[in-house]
């Protein structure tokens, strides 16, 4: 081992996020709760702390404007699924950008609207920073003239992982892969361990008719899709079986046209059908016409191929779809980051998990180990709490390289540590 690693095991401390999630869905406004790790909470009201410096008023937005901006860790993203599913790419709108901060704010203001049992995607006229009552209301009201297509909800520590939350549920990721979606607002507020996020959907353009195109998700080629999913939406989709985790949610959707009769097959690597329940608008009520899912009894092994092939018939031509997608491994490397979008690699008492990806970065102070961005971690040496980047123990680019000082092992197996100060330039 080098001379100048030293192993400081006994003056680490690490710090995991609590997880706790609400993640709300477009077309049910029904509160999802999906905890992570560690099912003890320690989040405070949410009436504590700063909002983001933000649009906050209707005149700070030109409504004759008509080009858009991009925010490019939704947009891009965004855009990058859809246009593997031959949709076309969305932007940002100004107006939908306000209303969906207005109601950030608002829920911000009014923490109770985001306890269980209640619709966080109702406003109550008689409480302050009212904009509508409903969100169609509320893009009215900033002088949208379009249609909003849904809001999603979520508290978050990025905007990255918000809007992986919303992909991975089975009702949530309907406004985004819709055809019909052409822009987007994403608002945000309130500190690190609060954030609350909104995004609105919207469009301009007249509803689509006997458009029989399809889309899906995972789109085909995915790679490092998630093995499971908590099953914890409001209202929850029927159990599987043996009960929630279950595999990932797989979707199929048109522009709108009802299917005629639909089923998806999944088939792992070996060529073996995977037990999966299928859900349409038939069995689902919850679900709008012209979406079928399938969701796997058990999670799904890692680092596997799997196929998926819908059949049916849509305006009474049959037709049989096919896609394959690759799920992640039960392993992640923190220093080249491979756990996917929305979620970043970091050792938690000597093991290396994905979480939901934080935003601060190298050396600023944190809580939690998932405050910090990809590449870093939370790590307190005496009482020095900050966000410290991980460094490869052995290679052509390791500790001895990257850091500007002394270096702490993490995870011998891993072949990671942790540079104590900032990195070298």
């Amino acid at each position: 081992m080098p001379s100048n690693i030293r192993r400081v095991n006994q003056s680490i401390t690490l710090y995991t996020h609590p997880l706790c999630v609400f993640l709300i869905l477009p077309t049910l406004l029904s509160l999802m709760v999906n905890c992570g790790p560690d099912e003890s909470t320690q989040q405070g009201s949410l009436l504590t702390g700063e909002t983001q410096d933000v649009v906050s008023s209707i005149e700070d937005v030109d409504k004759d404007q008509t080009t858009h901006s991009r925010e490019p860790t939704v947009i891009d993203y965004l855009n990058t699924l859809r246009t593997g599913n031959n949709l076309p790419e969305i932007l940002q709108d100004p107006l939908l950008t306000l209303a969906a901060q207005n109601h950030a704010d608002y829920l911000f203001a009014h923490p109770e609207g985001l306890k269980p049992g209640q619709d966080p995607h109702l406003e109550d006229p008689e409480e302050a920073l009212f904009t509508g009552i409903k969100v169609q209301q509320r893009v009215e009201y900033v002088g949208y003239e379009g249609k909003s297509l849904g809001e999603n909800i979520a508290l978050r520590p990025t905007a990255e992982a918000a809007l992986q939350s919303w992909l991975e549920t089975l009702y949530s990721r309907l406004p985004l892969m819709d055809l019909a979606l052409e822009e987007i607002g994403l608002g945000q507020a309130g500190p690190l361990h609060e954030r609350v996020f909104v995004l609105v959907a919207g469009t301009q353009s007249e509803p689509l008719t006997n458009d029989t195109s399809m889309r899906v998700y995972p789109a085909a080629g995915s790679q490092n899709i998630t093995t499971n999913w908590s099953g914890n939406e409001l209202p929850q989709p029927t159990p599987p079986p043996a009960g929630y985790p279950s595999g990932p949610v797989i979707s199929l959707h048109t522009a709108g046209t009802p299917f005629d009769g639909v089923a998806g097959v999944l088939r792992s690597p070996e060529g073996q059908k995977v037990p999966c329940s299928g859900f349409t608008i038939e069995t689902d009520p919850n679900l709008p016409q012209g979406v079928a899912a399938i969701i796997p009894h058990e999670p799904l092994e890692a680092d596997s191929l799997y196929s998926v092939t819908w059949k049916g018939s849509i305006s009474g031509t049959a037709f049989s779809k096919e896609h394959a997608f690759e799920t992640g491994g039960n392993n992640c490397e923190p220093v080249s980051q491979d756990c996917g979008h929305g979620r970043a690699c970091y050792i938690q008492q000597g093991k290396d998990i994905c979480l939901w990806v934080g935003p601060l970065e190298e050396g600023e102070e944190c809580l939690y180990i998932n405050d910090c961005s990809r590449g870093f971690g939370c790590y307190g040496l005496g009482n020095s709490q900050l966000c410290r980047r991980y460094c490869a123990l052995n290679g052509p680019i390791n500790c001895q390289e990257v850091c500007s000082g002394q270096y702490s092992v993490l995870d011998d197996e891993a072949n990671t540590g942790f540079c104590w100060n900032v990195t070298k330039d």
